[in-house]
């Protein structure tokens, strides 16, 4: 067998996975260019693309399907978006615990989910999670209460880096923003 063979072999799902993801980033660069010239429909089908594996188009995916922009409503389909990016995009664990505390068409309304959402993004400083859970736990029983809590601690358990992926990439972007500052030497 040829090195190559054996290369290409070895490397092959790595290369792929990489190749997917370019696509995505991509994908999801056009779908917020269209979404920044209000184009919802051009922003709704590059965002489909790109949340096979971008997490921040899968939280778009989920607003545009709840709110109904640039497709039609559709609140299960938006509920998965947010469940499949909660582990990457905050904003998606807030986007659950709204839905689950309000209920939508086809949701029910379950206020225990809604507590075991807002438990965890509470535990990142976000003091209106912190209030809204203050106020819903008025309305359960100890034993929903205790049990949000426990499902909580047991998502937390099982996606310990669950916000790393938003911090890492803003902290990479951020490290790059001196190139969009400083045309006059060139860069």
């Amino acid at each position: 067998m040829s090195f190559c063979k054996e290369w290409l072999d070895k490397h092959l799902d790595a290369l792929g996975d990489v190749i997917v993801r370019q696509i995505a980033d991509y994908n999801f660069q056009v779908g917020l260019a269209a979404w920044i010239e209000q184009d919802f429909a051009t922003a709704f089908e590059s965002f489909e693309i790109s949340a096979k594996s971008h997490p921040i188009a899968q939280y778009h995916m989920g607003c545009m399907l709840f709110s109904g922009r640039g497709t039609s409503k559709d609140y299960v389909r938006a509920l998965n978006f947010f469940k499949a990016s909660a582990i990457c995009v905050p904003q998606s664990i807030y986007s659950l615990a709204s839905i689950y505390r309000e209920g939508a068409i086809g949701i029910p309304q379950d206020k225990q989910e809604a507590l075991q959402w807002l438990n965890i993004i509470a535990t990142e400083d976000q003091e209106t999670a912190a209030i809204e859970r203050d106020a819903l736990e008025k309305t359960l029983s100890d034993e929903q209460i205790l049990s949000a809590q426990q499902s909580a601690q047991e998502w937390l358990k099982q996606y310990p880096l669950w916000n790393q992926w938003i911090i890492w990439t803003t902290a990479v972007d951020s490290d790059l923003s001196w190139k969009n500052t400083d045309n006059s030497r060139g860069l």
